[in-house]
């Protein structure tokens, strides 16, 4: 039973690292405009993807 809950939480993980260096890859391509956006992406990393997607404080100030 353990083996496959662990198996379960390593394919979860592994498919959230992958979008993570997705979404890493897309902001890239844009210039960062201001700071607030880089504390933003901090958070990324220190919380669920979820709710940096939906932070009130992450406007996504950056431009083409």
């Amino acid at each position: 039973m353990e083996l496959g809950a662990n198996l379960i939480s390593a394919n979860s993980l592994k498919r959230d690292m992958k979008l993570a260096v997705e979404v890493f890859i897309q902001i890239s391509v844009f210039k960062i405009r201001n700071l607030e956006f880089l504390r933003c992406l901090f958070r990324f990393y220190c919380s669920d993807w979820q709710q940096f997607f939906w932070h009130q404080s992450c406007k996504m100030p950056i431009i083409i």
